[in-house]
């Protein structure tokens, strides 16, 4: 299972990125759909993350230097 998060800015008055959407989305095509569509509400600077969950590998490089001891 994939999923697609839709990071970015919502206006150009913002100085950092947030998710902007993290539910919903069911493939690449769909996102990018999206990403359309927050263009024309003023949402700028968008990307979009894949977390594949069926890749264990992948999780971990996600995740390996976010932890800090």
């Amino acid at each position: 299972m994939k999923e697609y998060v839709i990071w970015g800015k919502e206006n150009d008055t913002v100085e950092h990125e947030r998710v902007l959407v993290d539910d919903g989305l069911k493939s690449m095509n769909h996102a990018m759909e999206t990403i359309e569509t927050l263009k024309q509400w003023g949402c700028i600077d968008m990307r979009i993350q894949v977390i594949d969950f069926d890749d264990p590998s992948s999780i971990n490089r996600l995740f390996a230097q976010s932890i800090n001891i």
